[in-house]
């Protein structure tokens, strides 16, 4: 699989969570300070670009912060860690996007032309460290490879557990219907077992594993329970609220459904990543006329 069709899948799945929109580059030559309450003390930057940057500091400001930073050149020698130092700085304000476990990734907003200016300045006269490495970016393209590779079978799965489960939906309304329209179908003393069997037949016609399908009709003559035209009669249809009057006919649906997909299956072993096999029931009843 071409690298490029992996690099968009992964930008397509990971949406607009990588903001970056500059190449990020070393910035151990610049300092940056921000007010924090007291003397401003001098903190480093990871990398840097036109559009951002990250900042070593403990504070965790609330994602949307915004902060203003004075960039700087030169490094700081312990003796003057808490003073500011006399030179000129590149003054911008940056919102927080993003927590690391060393820092805050910053972004930088509404700069005005001087300070673009003056921040592309600094990052043409006092970069140091260059752009980042190749081996770098060749270390980041294995490690994204790597979280590809764990998510696509997960997003294989989810996609066929989610056909399954639309499957498995359809086949419950299905034979819903079924019943109803047997029941339906066989609400007249006239009908055959074998006229109801045929019209859930036709209602079931769509479903994977059809032949699976048993009918069951009965009725419940006060009390009476018959299976015409099945032999030995199995069912226990409800009692009708006004039994001497009335006769009730059921229809009884069974389905066994069988998932479309079913990869990361064992039978064998009972493991099934996927929706089981599964028996759907369905039952229908009506008032017999005559």
């Amino acid at each position: 699989m071409p690298p490029s069709f992996l690099q968009g899948l992964k930008k397509w799945l990971q949406g607009d969570s990588e903001r970056r929109r500059e190449p990020r580059r070393a910035a151990s030559a610049i300092t940056a300070f921000y007010y924090e309450g007291g003397t401003p003390s001098p903190h480093q930057l990871r990398d840097i670009s036109l559009t951002g940057t990250y900042l070593y500091t403990e504070q965790r400001w609330y994602p949307g912060t915004l902060v203003r930073l004075a960039l700087q050149t030169g490094r700081i020698s312990p003796s003057q860690k808490d003073a500011v130092p006399s030179f000129s700085a590149v003054m911008l304000w940056a919102k927080v996007v993003r927590h690391g476990s060393d820092g805050v990734g910053l972004q930088f907003v509404d700069l005005t032309a001087k300070e673009k200016a003056g921040l592309k300045a600094l990052l043409e006269t006092s970069l140091t460290g260059g752009a980042v490495t190749k081996a770098a970016k060749s270390n980041e393209g294995g490690q994204s490879l790597i979280e590809l590779s764990l998510i696509i079978p997960l997003m294989f799965l989810l996609i066929i557990n989610a056909v399954n489960f639309g499957a498995f939906i359809f086949a419950w309304i299905t034979i819903a219907d079924a019943a109803r329209t047997g029941v339906q179908y066989g609400s007249t003393s006239t009908t055959t077992y074998s006229q109801i069997t045929t019209v859930v037949a036709d209602t079931t016609a769509s479903l994977k594993n059809k032949a699976s399908v048993s009918v069951v009709y009965s009725r419940n003559a006060n009390g009476t329970i018959t299976c015409p035209g099945q032999g030995t009669c199995t069912a226990t249809p409800p009692a009708d609220p006004e039994p001497t009057l009335y006769t009730l006919a059921c229809v009884d649906v069974t389905y066994t459904y069988k998932p479309l997909i079913s990869v990361f299956s064992i039978p064998s072993l009972h493991i099934s990543l996927t929706l089981p096999p599964t028996v759907v029931h369905r039952r229908a009843v009506m008032r017999l006329t005559t």
